[in-house]
Formats: C-alpha cells, structure tokens, sequence
C-alpha cells in the first residue's frame, strides 16, 4: 500500500495537476482578493468621513447657538474629546478666522468645497464641509477637520491577511482532495496498465496471459480495451507465424534439395557449417576437387583452415568474421587450397549467414566454393602480357620502372648501394637486317638466358626493347661484385651464338651507375646508365664502363645536336614519307603513314629516329607534328581529288603534343576545312608507351578528335606495354601489330597464335587490325586467313617520297593493271 501511494506522489502526471489546480487557485484568489480589499477599503473610509461629518454637524449646531465662528477656545472644546482630530480650521473668503493643532494642508481652505482628502501617505484625512452659521455680512464659512486616520492601513492589512488565510485553508482542503480523487480515478489504472505491458513485454510468446478486465465506462477503459485488442492481435499473428513456420520446416528438406542439386549441378561445392559446433559438411565435388576420398576429409573448419595458404588464413579468418559479426552482407574471398597430392587450387568462396540466435549469434552458415584456377591462369596471362616482354619473358619497360622505383626506395631504407647497368648488343642490327627477324629473335632469348646465368637470385634482368637490356643490382656492399658480374656478362655474351645451324658473335657494351651517388631519381640514374653505356660504345664496345661526370661531354654534343634540330625546325629541314596501308581482302592502297626524314645539310637523309627521340625530349616534336600533318593533309587533298576520294592519312602523335599547348585540336580541324577535307579522313596514331603518360590533357584531346570522327590508332601493340587492360579505356579504331610478332609467324607457330589472339581480342573491342612489317606473301596469307583487316610493310612498299607514291596511285588507278601484292582468290 505504501508502495502505491509512493508511486502516485511521485508521478509526473499527479505533480502536473496538482500545479495546475494550485495555480487555478491563486488565480481565483487574486481575482477576488482585489476586489475585496479596495472595497473594504472604501468602506473604512467612509466610516471616517461619516464620523467627522457627525462632528462638523455638533460644531455648526454650537455655532448657531450663539457661539463666534473665531472663539478657538470655544471650538475647542467641542472637539478636544475626540483623540481622531489632530486639527481644524474655521475659514470664509476673506481667510481662516480660526486655527488649531496640526496645519491644514486641503486646498479647500481658500475654495469652500465640500470634499475629502487623505494626505502624508493615507495616515491624515481633510474633510471640508460649509457652515450653516454667517457672519454680519453674510458670507459663508465653512470648517476643515484633520482627522487621524493611521489606523485605516492596518486595518485593511489584517482584512488582507485573513482573506488569505481563508483562501489557502480552503485550497490545501480542494487539492489535496483533487490529487486523491486523480490517484484513483486516473493514475491508478494508468500505473496497473503500465506494469502488466511491461510483464508482456517480459514474455511475448503469450500476449493473451496479459489482457486486462474493466467494470467502468471511461476513457481509461477505452485505451485498456485497446490495448486488449493489440493483444489478441499479437495472439493471432503468433498463431499463423508458428503455423507458417511449421509449413517452412516440413518443405525445408525438400527445398534444400532442390537447391543443393541446382548448386552442385553448376559444378560448385557447397558447405553448411555451424559455428558453434565447428561441425562442416562438405558436398562431394569438393572433396573431389581436391583429390580426397570418401572418408578422408574431416568435416571440421579447423581441418579446412589448415588446407589454406598460409599467406591466406590471416585475411581469409578476418572476412569469414567480418561476416559473422554482420559487418558485411556476405563472405566473399579467393585463396589457395592445398590439393592432396601438394599442389594449390585457387577456390572461390562465398557464403551468408542464414540463422542467428536470439542473441545475434550465427548459428548456421551456408555457401559455395568454385573452382577459379583456370581464371587465375587467366589473369597471370594478361599480367605477363602487361608486365613482361613476350619474346623474353623478362620484365617490360612498364615493370622495369616499378622494379627500379622500388629498390631504389628499399636502398634509401637499408643505406646500401644499388647499381643499374644499362646493355645494349653490339652490331644486333646488321644481324637482324642480314639474317632476318627471326634469327634476331632467337638471338635475343639467348642474350636473356645467359644474363640470368651471370646475374644473382635477386638481381632483376629487364628488356627495355630492341636489343637494350638492364640489370638491377641492390646490397651491393662491394664493388667487386658489380665488376664482377659485368666481366660476366661480358664473357657470356662475347661466346657464339648457334641458330639454325649458323654460329653469331655479338658483343655487349655496358654502362653502370650507382644510387645514390650517381643520381637520386630514376630518371636521372636511367640517363646517367645510357650515357656509360654509349661511352663504352664509344671507347670500342665489348667493354663496361662506369658513369663519370666526365661524361658530360655528351651532354654538350646533345645539346648541339639539339640546336641543329632546332635550326631544321625553323628552316623546314624535313620531308614527309609516306608507307601505303593495304586492304588485306581487295589488296587495294587505302590509307597512308606518314613518316619523317631529316635533310641534314651535312649528314643527308636521316630516319625518323634521329629525329623524334629529341624531338620529344625537348617538345620540339609539337612543331614538327604540326607541320607534318599540315603537308601531308595537303598532299592528301590533292590525292584525293584526283587519285582516290576514299584515301585516308594516319599521323604518328606523342604523348608530348597531347600535353604541350602548342597542340591546338581546333587549328587542324580549321585547316582541313580550309583545304576541303572531311574530319574522317584523319586517323591519329598513338603508341602503348602513351597509355602510360595518360592524363586530362591527352584524354579531353583524344575525345575532342573522337568527337569529330578522327579515328584513333594504338601503334606498335605489344613491344614493351602490353595494353589489354586499356583497350577498354581507349577506345580506339585499329590496332596495330608490331613488326616483331609478323617476322617470324611463318616458323613460330607460337607468335602465329598470338597475332591470331590479338586480332581476336581486337574485333571484340570493335576495332580492326593492320598488321605492320609484312615482308613475305605467305606471311599476309596467314595474317588474312585470321581476320586481318589491313597490312603495312615491304612487301607492299617501304616508305616513299610523296612523288614516289604518287606512281602508286597512279598505277593501282589504271584498269589494266592490278596490284602486284593482290592475293590470288
């Protein structure tokens, strides 16, 4: 009981209505209280001015009597016995004829009015009435009392006091009797309805047990019969979920049946395990999979955890709880699982907690596991193709960079030494030019092998291309080392080289550097490696040589190299060459590369590679580009116009006029349309080495010719960045093979199938292929029997003069002559 009535003095609902009926009850009692006193206060007042009217009246009847008006001492003693006059003061016009005790303060005096006044803060009242009596000359008088009225505030101050004593005598009686009728009529059943919700709430599986009785008719009652009819709501639904989940469990066998047979008959295995138990099951084409028998494989996590990698249980273990803990919404990993006979079998795994406990613990976990080895394969193919040079497989120039960044980061954390030597095979050209591309290849696979025979485990052998080559060397703690694996190397590669019969000799010249002596960018340490390397080219090859700042006397023949380059630009030293591209199906000219040659005044006609290499290096090439394709855009219209309407140009571009300013889009597009020519008759090539300088600049011009149906091209695919993984990116229009994988694809059955693959890949992109270095007929046969669209190279012609290719024109325009290069049916 005492427990109760704690409960509903604390209440907040009982604490609000008993402030409410509090302050409903000083209202009233202010409303009235006012009132009251100013009335009472009135009435005070008028029982003192009835009082000195009765005086007045007993002061004009002695007057009449015979009395003077001025006899004070008369006056007097017909008020010296009331203790409430303090004054008086007899007065006509012409002023007071009588005075006595306090001074008459009344404005009255001199006015004659009747009238009432309270003065010196209601402590003195002036009651001015006039006289009956008159004097000889008849004028009037009238009299002013002072009467004492200090008594009136206390008076009226304990009238005050006893209204409100009255007033909260009566309000404690009307609250407390308002808080008791609230407890039991209002918070009483609230309280009773509140406790068994929270019993319900205690156990929800029996919400019928809770339901509450009413005997009234009130809006408690109402809200009890609602929450009566949420429990028989909450009864029913339990009802149908049991129901519905007896009907899930009898058609769960089933299901599970159905779904594993769907599961396994896409060839994944499925596992159910419970974490609790550690217990797993298994479906046969996992332990199958990995070469167990029936029996043989426990059905345990821990028996599985010590199946994987050991690189992958750390990240493995971190998903599988991820999951568990619902951070994720599945488990989805890829690891390695050793096979029984030791081998790993990479497996894709997937799963998802199904069930969880009434604490959120999982309790049931189902998925699959699916076999991706082939697709591992897969994907180490692309990454040898993208990082490792084909004919060798060593790394590429892209992998070499990765490879020389990062040790020259694990030098500058070890304080070691790392030395580069940069290789270049001596007279490699005139072997590939006398003997062909085959036999270059060859050479080169060789060349490899034997570098990796002289080299350290960890030492790394890259092919930049061509026949340069490079060797990185980290903990180098002795020179020794490094001199002695450059006479290594040296020795090696001065021994014969037997191909087909034949015997080669070659020598290497190298160049060495150090970081962090030498330099302490890549960029720098690559320039320093070339520069020793040309220095011992040119202290008589088959020699190594360190870098030296003596060497920068090369620098200074560069520069004047580059000044002479420069000198060619302003004085239009160049002549444009042109190398037809042939319709691989009509054997018809359809397009044309065009290629530069420098007019030295004093060396004669030099090759594109004395010239773009600087070009590049020093943004000369945005110059020489524009003035290349403005010649070869007129030359085109001229060909155009008389020869064939259909002719395309293909211009060489470098990542260096996609990033210069000097490269405006517009201005081409304003020259061709000056000269008459369409915007598709443009196809801009751009090499894989680009991909890698890919930024803002290069992208927003590409699309800019994109956009305006200038083709694009990627060039020389596969020499050193093999670019699968931005064929998507591009979006180019052809693509073309590089001489290397052509020269050889009647022998080597393994680059026939690689041009094969390539051309392939290409259509699957959309776009079509054009096959450089085509030297033989069987060679275009078999580029064409693989769905080659286009061919370039000797067999067709070599690069020409614009007058010299002019005569090709001219003679694929006459009838009566086919082309010499047109396959037979």
């Amino acid at each position: 009981m005492f427990s109760e009535i704690t409960k509903i003095i604390r209440s907040g609902l009982n604490r609000k209505l008993a402030s409410i009926v509090l302050f409903s009850i000083v209202l009233v009692e202010f409303i009235i209280l006012f009132p009251s006193v100013m009335h009472y206060k009135k009435h005070e007042l008028i029982m003192i001015e009835d009082h000195a009217q009765l005086l007045i009246s007993t002061v004009d009847s002695a007057l009449l009597a015979g009395h003077p008006v001025d006899d004070t001492h008369s006056l007097t003693l017909h008020l010296n016995n009331h203790k409430l006059v303090t004054g008086y003061a007899v007065c006509n016009k012409e002023g007071c004829l009588s005075r006595f005790g306090e001074n008459i303060l009344s404005s009255s005096i001199n006015t004659g009015e009747d009238q009432t006044q309270l003065f010196n803060d209601e402590t003195r009242m002036e009651v001015t009435r006039k006289l009956q009596v008159q004097d000889a000359s008849s004028l009037p008088h009238w009299i002013i009392l002072r009467i004492d009225s200090s008594n009136l505030r206390g008076s009226v101050t304990r009238y005050l006091w006893n209204i409100i004593g009255l007033i909260s005598i009566i309000s404690v009686f009307v609250t407390i009797a308002t808080l008791i009728g609230v407890a039991y009529i209002v918070i009483k059943p609230i309280l009773r309805l509140k406790n068994t919700m929270c019993m319900a709430m205690e156990d929800p599986t029996t919400p019928a047990n809770f339901m509450l009785e009413t005997q009234v008719n009130d809006e408690i009652a109402d809200l009890t019969q609602t929450y009566n009819r949420l429990l028989f709501d909450l009864n029913h639904y339990q009802e149908q979920l049991t129901e519905s989940k007896r009907e899930v469990e009898r058609g769960l066998s089933s299901s599970e049946a159905r779904w594993k047979f769907a599961l396994e008959g896409s060839g994944d295995g499925i596992w159910d395990w419970s974490p609790k138990s550690d217990y797993i099951f298994f479906s046969k084409q996992i332990v199958d999979r990995l070469g167990y028998e029936e029996g043989e494989f426990e059905e345990t996590m821990t028996f599985w955890g010590n199946l994987i990698h050991p690189d992958d249980v750390g990240p493995s273990t971190e998903a599988i709880l991820a999951h568990l803990k619902g951070e994720t919404e599945d488990y989805h990993f890829e690891h390695r699982v050793r096979h029984k006979d030791g081998h790993w079998v990479w497996i894709l795994s997937r799963g998802m907690v199904i069930n969880r406990d009434a604490s959120e613990t999982a309790i049931r976990v189902v998925g699959t596991h699916t076999d991706i080895s082939s697709h591992k394969e897969t994907e180490a193919l692309i990454w040898r193709q993208a990082n490792l040079d084909l004919l060798t497989e060593l790394p590429n120039r892209r992998l070499f960079q990765e490879n020389l960044c990062k040790c020259m980061d694990n030098s500058r954390k070890s304080g070691l030494p790392m030395v580069l030597m940069f290789l270049d095979l001596d007279n490699f050209k005139i072997i590939n030019d006398t003997h062909g591309h085959k036999t270059g290849d060859t050479l080169l696979q060789q060349t490899a092998q034997r570098l990796r025979d002289c080299t350290r485990d960890g030492d790394i052998i890259s092919r930049l291309g061509g026949d340069e080559f490079t060797i990185i060397l980290e903990n180098v703690q002795d020179d020794k080392i490094v001199t002695h694996i450059a006479e290594n190397v040296l020795q090696e590669l001065a021994r014969p080289f037997q191909i087909s019969m034949e015997m080669f000799h070659i020598t290497a010249s190298i160049g060495i550097t150090y970081y962090p002596h030498d330099a302490i960018n890549h960029e720098t340490l690559l320039m320093n490696a070339d520069q020793a390397m040309y220095a011992a080219k040119e202290q008589g090859r088959n020699r190594y040589c360190n870098f030296t700042q003596a060497m920068r006397t090369r620098a200074q023949i560069r520069m004047r190299t580059i000044n002479e380059l420069r000198t060619a630009v302003n004085e239009e030293q160049f002549e444009v060459y042109y190398q037809p591209i042939v319709d691989m199906t009509t054997g018809r000219i359809v397009k044309a590369e065009t290629l530069i040659r420098w007019q030295h005044p004093k060396y004669g006609l030099l090759g594109a590679d004395s010239v773009i290499r600087l070009a590049e290096e020093t943004s000369m090439i945005v110059d020489i580009g524009n003035w290349i394709f403005y010649k070869s855009a007129e030359q085109l219209a001229i060909w155009r116009d008389k020869y064939d309407p259909e002719l395309k140009i293909s211009v060489n571009t470098s990542a260096s006029q996609y990033r210069d300013e000097g490269c405006v889009v517009e201005a081409w597009f304003n020259h061709m349309e000056k000269i008459g020519l369409p915007k598709d008759v443009l196809i801009v090539e751009i090499t894989e080495s680009m991909m890698l300088d890919f930024n803002q600049d290069v992208t927003n011009k590409l699309d800019a010719f994109r956009n305006a149906g200038v083709q694009i091209a990627l060039d020389d695919f596969g020499t050193g960045y093999s670019s699968l993984s931005y064929l998507q990116q591009l979006n180019s229009d052809f693509l073309k093979i590089d001489r290397s994988f052509v020269s050889n694809i009647t022998e080597n059955e393994r680059n026939m199938l690689l041009c094969r693959e390539i051309i392939n890949i290409a259509h699957i992109f959309g776009m079509e292929v054009i096959a450089e270095g085509i030297e033989t007929i069987e060679q275009a046969k078999l580029l064409a029997a693989s769905g080659c669209d286009y061919g370039q190279g000797y067999l067709y012609s070599k690069p020409i003069s614009a007058r010299e290719y002019e005569d090709l024109l001219i003679h694929q325009s006459s009838k009566a002559h086919k082309p010499v290069w047109l396959l037979p049916g």
